[in-house]
């Protein structure tokens, strides 16, 4: 037989076991739903109350949580590959369009090559005079074209003339000034030398005895 200690904590075990599942009874009467918006889970955790209503709160909150971020990177994926798929449809009608314009422009220059072969075909007289004034019309440019060259040749070479006479100008002031310091430097090195000498001279005079000869009269 149990004690009486034995017979409190059995009850006790009981009870909370009754507890927790009363509990999870409770909280599974509180609608929730992943697919719920945020105002629809705010009023449904209101409703949770009494032991263990904290770590359901939070439960439905992360589980909730991590369902719409999972929702919103799907979502921005999805606009992301429609951007994708959008440019794409844009860049192959570009590419279309442009195809189109070039295929016009090539069928309209082709069109009036073979209207000007037909009309010269068709009149050999007037199409060996425009041939002829084409041949004029573009001797001309080259002689002009040659003439522009050669008037920008003697240019170029007037101005490097210049340069060059003011260059020499220039070079030959530069030797003046720097003979002229020659000259300078030589006549002080001179003057120098002779102060030199005289000082030598008179510490030897100094330093020397004279004598004289006198005569006996």
């Amino acid at each position: 037989m149990l004690g009486a200690e034995d017979e409190k904590q059995a009850t006790a075990g009981v009870r909370e076991e009754n507890s927790e599942n009363d509990w999870e009874a409770r909280y599974s009467k509180v609608r929730f739903n992943q697919n719920m918006t945020c105002e629809e889970l705010l009023e449904s955790l209101k409703h949770l109350t009494g032991p263990g209503a904290e770590d359901e709160k939070k439960r439905r909150v992360i589980k909730w949580t991590q369902t719409e971020k999972g929702r919103r990177q799907a979502a921005e994926a999805q606009a992301r590959n429609k951007e994708k798929k959008i440019e794409k449809i844009k860049k192959i009608q570009l590419r279309k369009e442009s195809k189109i314009v070039r295929d016009a422009q090539r069928a309209g220059r082709r069109e009036i090559a073979d209207a000007k072969l037909r009309w010269d075909a068709e009149h050999p007289e007037e199409a060996a005079k425009r041939r002829d004034n084409s041949k004029g019309a573009r001797k001309r440019a080259a002689k002009k074209a040659e003439k522009r060259l050669l008037a920008e040749s003697q240019n170029a070479r007037e101005r490097a003339n210049e340069n060059m006479a003011k260059s020499s100008a220039a070079r030959g002031v530069g030797e003046e000034a720097v003979e002229a310091d020659a000259m300078n430097e030589t006549e002080e090195m001179a003057d120098d030398d002779a102060d030199v000498n005289l000082i030598k001279g008179l510490e030897y005079t100094e330093n020397s005895t004279f004598s004289l000869a006198i005569r006996q009269r």
